[in-house]
């Protein structure tokens, strides 16, 4: 199964309707009919909590 690693610019495009938007949904629905695996580092993660807040 092929896997991605999703970065914070990535989650932010996602999450703010950006340019580039289209690719990450795409992943996400590949990722819920368990097409492809995708994978996000804590890292990012506490970049997204930080940004958020």
């Amino acid at each position: 199964m092929i896997q991605y690693v999703l970065d914070t610019s990535a989650l932010i495009t996602y999450i703010e309707n950006e340019a580039g938007m289209e690719q990450v949904e795409l992943l996400l629905l590949k990722a819920l009919n368990q097409e492809v695996k995708l994978l996000i580092s804590i890292v990012s993660t506490i970049e997204l909590f930080y940004i958020s807040m």
